[in-house]
């Protein structure tokens, strides 16, 4: 070929080789002639390197990266090329980007003229081009997310899956993977549970009628919490009506009600010592034998009241509807005394008026004494000294009533002991539980009886046969999102037939055909057919991806007419599910997953990080400023359709005033309440400002204690340019700096930089990861490491100072973030493309290849030059090839 010099091989490389096998150190025409005649014998799927080709990478390459050498873990030291093996197309194709970038030969080594780098690139290309077609997601089960919502979507309802269904794994970042999503047996079985369990509340069984059997109850199977109620000469007494079910009421622990029904209850009870003139009122709720402790009584039912007059006991009698595993609850639901900031500073200065020594001892105790019973003990101690102070009066009584209910349940539980000793109180001495009497329907079975009736609303006035046919021919299009033929629809029509011939009930075969249906590969899985999409795969497809729901009746129908494959009317769905609420769960999904910010909902931020706790802490409203503000921000790029640099540098932010004062060093508006987030503009060029200096981002990446520059680095590199390293070698040690010590963070990395296996991953790391160490475990600027050694109080007694001074490979010079903004900004193409990636890897449910990598540099490029928004870009990659293509 003219103009392309193929050199000899280096004479070391040759000798070495010689030396371990010298059938392999040259190539001889007649050498290679044979070689290719038994290529087809030896591996049909291997083809072999041209001889041109193979001589430049002998040249160039193979001293470092042939079986003995292989530096950085990679031998590229092959006669033919298995294209079918995908660690063989990953390392390829990585040699090609280290060819494009001159990265690869090292500047040290010998370098290819430009005709030849172009030769490898070409074949290089061409070859990865040719056998990584566009395409290729395995048969994708739904995940977690998707599968719910789709049940939820189907039968317009709210069902939540029991903590026992198995989390799905996760791969390329994403729990969306079909590679990552195989079929266990616990998942078939949790699958068929819930099919099941659907099908028994939409097709109930014929409820049979249930003995009714009686509860004897004694004060002492009454159980309370801490101080709601205290069991006193085999009397169960209540004294608060606090809204916390745990601080006021009690409930019987041996009885719960077997089935839903109505339950007559006896109640023996009594007043103790009533306020002359007052009656004790008992109410009588319904909660959850179970979650009793963790309910309020806002949030229960009341099945009725007694007034209470005697104080010699009585009985009362009612019957109430008790729901499948509830309770009765008790309350004294007059009571004064409640954990409450209107009522209990009022119960206070009645009883400090009504009792001065009260008063008086409170005083001496500087308004404050122990919890519960210590506390009351102490009082009463304090009242029968001599040396108490002078009862307050007035102003300085209610300066008392202020300081002693500040803590409310505190002073609650105090109070409590002492209405247990003197009244008032409702005492409960026994309780009689006998049902059911009658079965009912409670509020659960209620609700699925409406369902059911939608789900069944078009088969009123129908024969059970054509009644069975127009449900079937309606309900199995929507659970397998295609249309069903006929055939389909009389193997599940006979299904129902004969599971009614065995029971006698139509709604025994469709429970059967119902929970069939649900538990059915077409249910389950998407995506079985190889190529381009049909109309209704695509439109599984965008729905799945923008809202992790089943396409709704309008995208439907677009697929059966097939005009969806039309460009305009597939992006025209793709804006319209955009502005639907259900795409907030992609919102949410896809950023809770790219940029790690799932992490925040178990991290907390170590204490010592907040000196000053009055001033700054983090507590739930700082934890979802965190986590709200990324996706708040995603959104406004997406409906303002932003330009794709504003990822990196947009002069705004979404935060709450504690974040925004305290982490972000901004003068924030006053707001009617300071908890909530609102969006600010600050100057472009600065520290804080997109996706790289956002606090919830920089807490993901750290660990609530401190920070690494290799997994800051590590997680650029991954997440905001597409470029991730390999996997360390096995033999090196995590690092771990520990700043106490006299050796920074940059001293600790220069071990590993004297290393060949991780010199060259962590010329990458190192510098991008060094500039975040600006940013502390939660994001605010420093410019020093705490000091370790010892707590000072001294605030100039500063740790060593954070070094973020680096070079990128390509010879860019970083001093802080700002800098490392302005490269991405200079240059936004790496960004915009893994960000691409991303994206339709989440769509598409597997890892992009080469092929469509090239497509997303072209889909970038485009967006770049029309001068086209986020939203654009976005609406691009849904009209792909890579996205419409299996």
């Amino acid at each position: 070929m003219v103009g392309l010099l193929i050199p000899k091989q280096p004479e070391n490389r040759r000798k070495k080789r010689l030396l371990r096998d010298k059938q392999h150190h040259q190539i001889s025409s007649i050498y290679w002639a044979i070689f290719i005649l038994l290529v087809p014998v030896i591996a049909h799927a291997n083809e072999p390197i041209p001889k041109t080709e193979y001589a430049l990478l002998g040249s160039y390459c193979l001293d470092c990266h042939d079986d003995i050498e292989r530096k950085g873990e990679v031998s590229l030291e092959e006669l033919a090329i298995d294209w079918q093996q995908k660690e063989r197309l990953d390392i390829w194709e990585r040699a090609l980007r280290m060819l494009k970038s001159g990265e690869m030969p090292p500047k040290k080594k010998r370098q290819p003229s430009t005709e030849e780098r172009a030769r490898l690139i070409g074949w290089l290309d061409a070859s990865l081009s040719k056998h990584s077609p566009i395409g290729g997601t395995v048969i994708r089960r739904l995940n977690r997310r998707e599968y719910v919502n789709s049940i939820n979507s189907l039968l317009d309802i709210e069902y939540v899956l029991p903590d026992s269904f198995p989390i799905d794994s996760e791969s390329h970042g994403f729990d969306n993977q079909s590679e990552a999503l195989p079929l266990s047996g616990a998942l078939m079985q949790s699958y068929s549970e819930v099919a099941t369990d659907l099908a028994e509340k939409f097709f109930p069984p014929l409820r049979k009628p249930i003995e009714p059997s009686q509860s004897n109850l004694t004060a002492a199977d009454f159980t309370y919490a801490y101080s709601s109620g205290l069991l006193i000469d085999d009397v169960m007494r209540l004294v608060s009506s606090s809204e916390a079910i745990s601080a006021s009421a009690s409930w019987p622990s041996k009885f719960e009600a077997s089935t839903t029904g109505i339950y007559r209850v006896n109640l023996e009870l009594s007043a103790f010592n009533p306020t002359e003139g007052d009656s004790i009122i008992c109410s009588v709720h319904a909660v959850d034998a179970v979650e009793a402790p963790g309910q309020r009584i806002d949030s229960i039912r009341l099945l009725g009241e007694f007034e209470i007059l005697e104080s010699s006991s009585r009985e009362y009698s009612m019957e109430v509807l008790l729901e499948k595993g509830e309770t009765i609850a008790l309350r004294y639901g007059n009571s004064l005394l409640a954990e409450d900031r209107e009522k209990l500073p009022t119960h206070v200065k009645k009883l400090f008026i009504e009792e001065p020594l009260l008063a008086a001892a409170y005083k001496q105790a500087d308004g404050v004494v122990e919890r519960g019973r210590i506390g009351w003990e102490r009082l009463k101690t304090l009242m029968k000294s001599d040396l108490l102070p002078e009862p307050p009066e007035e102003e300085s009584l209610d300066e008392l009533v202020k300081l002693v209910t500040k803590n409310l349940r505190l002073t609650t539980e105090v109070l409590q002991y002492k209405h247990f000793e003197e009244g008032p109180a409702l005492d409960v001495h026994k309780a009689i539980a006998f049902g059911p009497i009658e079965l009912a329907d409670g509020a659960d079975d209620l609700y699925w009886k409406d369902r059911s009736s939608q789900l069944m609303a078009s088969l009123k006035g129908k024969t059970d046969q054509a009644a069975v046919e127009e449900f079937l021919q309606e309900f199995l299009p929507r659970v397998f999102r295609r249309p069903v033929k006929k055939s389909v629809i009389d193997e599940y029509a006979a299904m129902v037939e004969a599971e009614r011939g065995s029971s006698g009930r139509m709604e025994d075969g469709l429970h059967f055909a119902f929970r069939t249906a649900l538990t059915s590969p077409y249910f389950l899985y998407r995506d079985f057919e190889s190529g381009p999409l049909d109309s209704f795969d695509l439109a599984s497809r965008l729905s799945y991806f923008l809202t992790s729901r089943p396409p709704d009746d309008e995208l439907f129908k677009l697929a059966r007419s097939g005009v969806l494959l039309d460009s305009s009317k597939l992006r025209d769905q793709a804006i319209r599910l955009l502005s639907k609420k259900e795409s907030n769960t992609f919102i949410e999904s896809f950023l809770d997953q790219w940029l790690d910010l799932a992490a925040l909902d178990q991290l907390t931020p170590d204490k010592t990080l907040f000196p000053e706790p009055r001033k700054f802490k983090y507590g739930d409203e700082e934890k979802r400023s965190l986590i709200t503000e990324p996706k708040l921000f995603f959104t406004e790029m997406l409906a303002s359709n932003r330009p794709v640099v504003d990822f990196i540098d947009p002069g705004f932010t979404y935060t709450n005033e504690s974040i925004g004062t305290h982490v972000y060093e901004l003068t924030m508006s006053k707001t009617n309440d300071p908890k909530d987030l609102q969006r600010v503009e600050f100057e472009k060029g600065g520290r804080y400002g997109g996706i790289l200096g956002m606090a919830g981002v920089m807490t993901a990446t750290a660990n609530g204690v401190d920070t690494q520059p290799v997994v800051r680095g590590v997680w650029m590199l991954e997440n905001i340019l597409g470029d991730p390293p390999r996997d360390p070698p096995d033999a090196v040690p995590a690092l771990t700096p520990d700043t106490s010590k006299a050796e920074t963070p940059r001293e600790m990395l220069a071990a590993h930089m004297s290393d060949d296996s991780c010199a060259g991953c962590h010329k990458k790391i190192d510098p991008i990861g060094f500039v975040f160490e600006s940013f502390d475990p939660i994001g605010r600027w420093r410019t020093h490491y705490p000091n370790l050694a010892g707590k000072s109080k001294d605030k100039s007694n500063k740790g060593l100072p954070v070094e973020t001074d680096g070079v990128l490979p390509g010879g860019t010079i970083l001093r802080d973030i700002r800098d490392l903004k302005t490269y991405l900004v200079n240059d936004i193409t790496p960004f915009a493309e893994c960000l691409s990636e991303k994206l339709l890897t989440y769509a598409t449910g597997r890892s992009m290849n080469f092929s469509d990598r090239k497509l997303i540099g072209k889909i970038v490029d485009a967006n770049a030059e029309t001068e086209e928004g986020f939203k654009d870009l976005l609406l691009d990659l849904v009209d792909s090839e890579s996205f419409r293509t299996r």
